[in-house]
């Protein structure tokens, strides 16, 4: 790679998706783009790395039923309470896991953008609510497909920070259950431009594909990008 030449950094999610036409586009652009190794629960061998996994699916239902023993000898009771304190504390795990994965994510990316080449950001679906934390560190142009932002959050018991509108763009499906109407809602309400298509959350379709095209158009508009493919 030359030192002049700029680079694309491709968070991706459990399939493909509209990646491989989108990436062949920025190609034509002069953009060489690089897919980003990132842990997305439950797959992944990377994923067993995270220190939360054992906690949540081997340590913590131990200590539970040694914890239940113990107190079925005093009354019912405090099983009840102990199984509900197990309840709050898997929720908790759960949260932990997810917030572990997403930084782990943002960390392989950042090693990405600290070379000074990175030019342009792509996120789908879980690499999407990745590359939405990754908008709050670092003013690049960001395109988000299908990003499941709102579900990340949710399970990690956070909220979700603010991007530059000026810097983003999302590219959604109606209906698409990782998306649902309050990912619209979100990024309507930072002032970021959304465009929801009729599709799945694979975002394979043309109008999907169109849609996608304009975004990166409003994002780098120095060279256009190569028309939809015919259907």
């Amino acid at each position: 790679m030359t030192t002049e030449e700029q680079v694309c950094i491709i968070l991706g999610g459990w399939s493909p998706g509209p990646l491989p036409v989108l990436m062949e586009a920025l190609r034509h652009r002069g953009l060489r783009c690089r897919h980003v190794s990132i842990p997305m629960p439950p797959c992944g061998c990377i994923w067993l790395i995270n220190p939360f996994v054992p906690v949540l699916f081997v340590l913590l239902p131990w200590a539970t039923l040694v914890a239940c023993d113990a107190a079925a000898e005093v009354s019912a009771a405090l099983v009840v309470a102990v199984a509900a304190a197990a309840a709050v504390l898997a929720r908790l795990c759960v949260a932990a896991l997810v917030r572990f994965s997403v930084a782990h994510g943002i960390f392989n990316a950042q090693r990405h953008i600290r070379t000074g080449r990175v030019a342009f950001v792509v996120g789908f679906s879980w690499g999407g609510g990745v590359a939405h934390e990754l908008a709050r560190r670092h003013a690049l142009p960001t395109l988000l497909l299908a990003p499941t932002t709102v579900l990340n959050c949710t399970y990690a018991l956070a909220v979700p920070g603010r991007v530059d509108p000026s810097r983003a763009a999302v590219v959604l499906a109606r209906g698409d259950p990782f998306t649902p109407p309050a990912t619209t809602a979100l990024y309507e309400r930072l002032g970021v431009d959304v465009a929801a298509v009729r599709d799945d959350h694979s975002l394979n379709g043309r109008d999907a594909y169109e849609a996608i095209l304009d975004a990166v158009e409003r994002l780098l508009p120095a060279r256009p990008l190569l028309g939809a493919p015919a259907t």
